[in-house]
């Protein structure tokens, strides 16, 4: 099952790595992804719990993946920007590898972002 949801992901990722069309594009394709993974989650209890546990992460990723395209960086440029190889950014938007938490933020902090951690609302 772990399978299918990595697949399901890389394969979304590509996606939007070879989109290069305007920004409400990528917006269809995270929106397409999620369609078909709550799709997937109804019908699959197992897929689910998998999803939910690692569904920040992606979402976090996705997130990255907007902010460079949206500020026409590629991959090669942020990698430079943040000091490392572009081989670090492919893996991290692919989900091939999650990046260190110290990279997770140079990348954010080089984009103009910051993370916060908030309470969630159902604690």
């Amino acid at each position: 099952m772990i399978d299918m949801a990595d697949k399901i992901m890389k394969n979304n990722a590509k996606n939007i790595d070879k989109s290069n069309t305007a920004n409400n594009m990528e917006e269809v394709h995270i929106f397409d992804l999620q369609k078909q993974l709550m799709k997937r989650a109804a019908s699959n209890p197992e897929f689910l719990k998998l999803w939910n546990d690692s569904e920040n992460e992606y979402e976090l990723i996705f997130q990255v993946i907007r902010l460079r395209k949206m500020q026409n960086l590629s991959q090669k440029q942020l990698a430079e920007l943040i000091g490392t190889r572009q081989e670090l950014i492919s893996r991290m938007e692919s989900q091939k590898n999650s990046p260190t938490l110290s990279n997770f933020c140079k990348i954010v902090n080089k984009l103009g972002y910051e993370l916060r951690i908030e309470k969630k609302s159902d604690f």
